[in-house]
C-alpha cells in the first residue's frame, strides 16, 4: 500500500508542477509589465528644441493624467543621441505638487512665450537627443528620444524643426497616447506654446526674472499681504505694513528698488544700498521705516526695479475694516482677521463677507525673462525618469522604466489557479481513476488474505 501511494504522490506531485505551477508563474509574468505599463500616468507630453528667433528657445512639458504627485525633488535630464550619462537641466523644488490633469513647463530662459513653472538650462539638440525626468528616488518616470537618439523608447521620435513642437498624440479613451514608443506616441506640430496650469500657492507667481545686476536671474520678491487699517492702539503712521517674500533660495538684493502705493502709486519708498531679502523669508515693511500710505478706502501696492519696470502689483482692495490684512491665499487676494507680519499668511474669514480678488498678473518688461516660481511651503505644478548623481554635478542612470508596478488582483491569481488545476484533473482522470481502483484491489487483497489466515 505505501508503495503504490507513494507511486501517485509522486506522479501527480510532478503533474501539479509541470500543468499548474508552470502556467501560474508564466501567466504572473506575462501580466507583470502590462499591469506596470497601465500604472503610469505622469508623461512627457511636449518638447521644444529652439525656436526660429533662437536656437536656445527650448521647453519640455510634463502632464499629470492621474491624481495629484508630490513631485518635490524630481528632475529633467539630457543624455545626448549616443551618450551614456544623464545632465540634470532642471530640479524641482520642495513643496511642489502635480495636480490631476495639470502640467508643468520647463522652459529656458530665451522662452518667453509662456511663462514655465521651472526654468532649465539650454543644450537640447536639435538633430537628436533624450530627456527624461526622474522622481526623488532616481526611478525613470519617463523617457523621449528624439532625431538620430539611440536609447529611444523603441524608436526615435522625428527631430523637430526650429519652431515645431513634438507633441504627445492624444486618444478617445484618455488624455494621452502612451504605447511607450516615442515613434508611435509623438507627432510634430507648428510652432504652439503650451498650455500650462498654474498651481496652488499661497504666494503670487513671479512672471518673469531680474535681468542683470546682482539679482541677475532670480525671481523677483511677491507682495504678500498688507495691512491698511491696524487695530488700536496701532496707528496708520507707524503701523501699516506692506510684506514682501523672497522666493529664491539665495538672498535677494534691494538696493535701488521701490515699493509704492496708492490707486496710481503715487506714494514711493526707495530702498537703501545693502537691505537684501534672506532666502525663503517674509519682511513686513510698515509704515514708520517707509512712510508709506495705504488708504483705508482703496488702494494698492507694487514693487519697482531700478530701471523702472514693475516687478508685481497687487489688486486694488476696497474699504479696509479694523485689523483686517488684505493677503494672498492660492492665487487669490482676501481679507484675514488674522494679520501676520513676518510670517506665512493665515486665513481666518471676517464674520462679514467682503470682497476677494484675484492676483492681477505683474507687468512684463520687454526685456524680462518668462519663468514662474512657487513658494517652497506649500502647493505649485509637475515633473517625470531614472539617475544616480556622479561627481561635478551631473546624474546619470539608465533605462527607459515608468511607474512602479500595480499588484496583480487576487482574483485574477484565483481564476488562473481554479483554471490550472481543473485543466489538470480533466486532462489525468484517467490516470486518477486507474489508480483509485488499484489501491482499492490492492486493499481488498490483503483483506482476503489475512482472512484465509
Amino acid at each position: 500500500m505505501r508503495v503504490v501511494l507513494s507511486n501517485v504522490m509522486k506522479r501527480t506531485g510532478y503533474r501539479f508542477k509541470q500543468f499548474v505551477i508552470i502556467p501560474i508563474t508564466l501567466l504572473l509574468v506575462i501580466l507583470s509589465p502590462l499591469t506596470a505599463h497601465a500604472a503610469k500616468v505622469i508623461l512627457i507630453v511636449g518638447l521644444q528644441t529652439g525656436s526660429i528667433a533662437s536656437a536656445s528657445a527650448e521647453f519640455v512639458e510634463v502632464a499629470n493624467a492621474g491624481a495629484s504627485v508630490d513631485v518635490s525633488g524630481w528632475k529633467l535630464q539630457y543624455k545626448s543621441a549616443t551618450g551614456t550619462s544623464w545632465t540634470t537641466k532642471a530640479t524641482v523644488p520642495d513643496g511642489t505638487t502635480l495636480d490631476a490633469n495639470g502640467t508643468l513647463l520647463f522652459a529656458t530662459a530665451d522662452y518667453q512665450t509662456t511663462d514655465p513653472h521651472q526654468t532649465m538650462t539650454s543644450g537640447l539638440a536639435a538633430t537628436g537627443g533624450h530627456v527624461q525626468l526622474i522622481d526623488k528616488t532616481g526611478t525613470s518616470v519617463d523617457v523621449l528620444g528624439w532625431g538620430n537618439a539611440a536609447a529611444a523608447l523603441v524608436s526615435p521620435a522625428a527631430a523637430p524643426a526650429a519652431g515645431e513642437t513634438l507633441s504627445r498624440k492624444t486618444t478617445a479613451e484618455g488624455p494621452y497616447q502612451d504605447n511607450e514608443n516615442n515613434a508611435d506616441d509623438f507627432a510634430i506640430v507648428g510652432d504652439t506654446a503650451p498650455v500650462v496650469e498654474a498651481a496652488s500657492t499661497t504666494a503670487d507667481t513671479p512672471e518673469m526674472t531680474v535681468v542683470g545686476g546682482p539679482n541677475d536671474g532670480l525671481a523677483p520678491p511677491i507682495i504678500n499681504e498688507l495691512l491698511p487699517n491696524p487695530a488700536s492702539p496701532q496707528t496708520d503712521a507707524n503701523d501699516e505694513f506692506v510684506e514682501l517674500y523672497n522666493p529664491n533660495s539665495i538672498a535677494f538684493d534691494l538696493g535701488g528698488y521701490k515699493l509704492q502705493t496708492g490707486d496710481t502709486f503715487t506714494h514711493s519708498y526707495t530702498f537703501p544700498a545693502g537691505q537684501s531679502l534672506t532666502p525663503y523669508s517674509y519682511t513686513a515693511l510698515a509704515s514708520s521705516q517707509t512712510k508709506l500710505s495705504l488708504s483705508n478706502t482703496g488702494s494698492k501696492a507694487r514693487l519697482v526695479d531700478p530701471n523702472g519696470t514693475s516687478l508685481g502689483e497687487t489688486p486694488e482692495y476696497s474699504s479696509a475694516a479694523d485689523g483686517q490684512a488684505w493677503a494672498l491665499f492660492d492665487d487669490t487676494w482676501q481679507w484675514t482677521t488674522s494679520p501676520t507680519p513676518n510670517a506665512e499668511n493665515v486665513l481666518s474669514a471676517p464674520p462679514a463677507k467682503t470682497a476677494a480678488a484675484k492676483s492681477t498678473a505683474a507687468a512684463k518688461s520687454s526685456t524680462a525673462k518668462a519663468t514662474t516660481t512657487k513658494k517652497p511651503t506649500t502647493k505649485t505644478t509637475t515633473t517625470k525618469k531614472t539617475s544616480s548623481t556622479t561627481a561635478g554635478g551631473t546624474d546619470s542612470g539608465s533605462g527607459s522604466g515608468s511607474d512602479s508596478s500595480a499588484p496583480i488582483h487576487p482574483l485574477v491569481l484565483a481564476g488562473v489557479g481554479g483554471g490550472a488545476v481543473a485543466y489538470a484533473a480533466y486532462e489525468y482522470r484517467k490516470d486518477f481513476f486507474n489508480r483509485f481502483h488499484q489501491l482499492r484491489r490492492y486493499l481488498r487483497t490483503r483483506r482476503l488474505g489475512r482472512a484465509k489466515v
